[in-house]
C-alpha cells in the first residue's frame, strides 16, 4: 500500500515542479531565441569585437545605467512688479500673485522680464 504524503511534502513537490518548468520555459526561450538570424548577427558582432561577456551584461543592467541627466533650471520668464525676487518661469501652475494681477484684469505681458 502507498504511503500517504504529507501536505507540506506535496507543497514542495509543487513548488520543484513550478521550478522546472519556469525553468524549461526559459531554455525553450533561449533556444528559439538563438536560432534567430538577429541574434546570430549581433552575435557575430560581439565575438568581431572580442568583447567580453560581463561588459555586454553591463550594457543591459538597469542598475549599472547612467544616472538620469540634471536639467537646468529653467530661467525666470515673469517677475514681481513690486519685489522682483518673486519670479516664474511660466511653467506649470501660476504662483498666486501672477493668478491675482490677472484675475484683477491687468495682462500678463505686463509682468515680463525685459531682456
Amino acid at each position: 500500500m502507498p504511503q500517504k504524503k504529507t501536505v507540506d511534502a506535496l507543497i514542495a513537490q509543487k513548488a520543484e515542479i513550478e521550478r522546472q518548468i519556469e525553468e524549461a520555459k526559459r531554455h525553450e526561450a533561449l533556444a528559439k531565441l538563438t536560432k534567430s538570424s538577429e541574434f546570430k548577427s549581433v552575435a557575430k558582432q560581439v565575438k568581431d569585437l572580442d568583447l567580453p561577456a560581463s561588459d555586454i551584461v553591463d550594457l543591459f543592467d538597469s542598475k549599472k545605467s547612467a544616472p538620469p541627466r540634471k536639467t537646468a533650471k529653467p530661467s525666470a520668464k515673469y517677475k514681481h512688479p513690486a519685489d522682483p525676487k518673486m519670479t516664474w518661469s511660466g511653467r506649470g501652475r501660476k504662483p498666486a500673485w501672477v493668478q491675482e494681477w490677472t484675475d484683477s484684469g491687468k495682462s500678463i505681458d505686463e509682468l515680463l522680464i525685459k531682456k
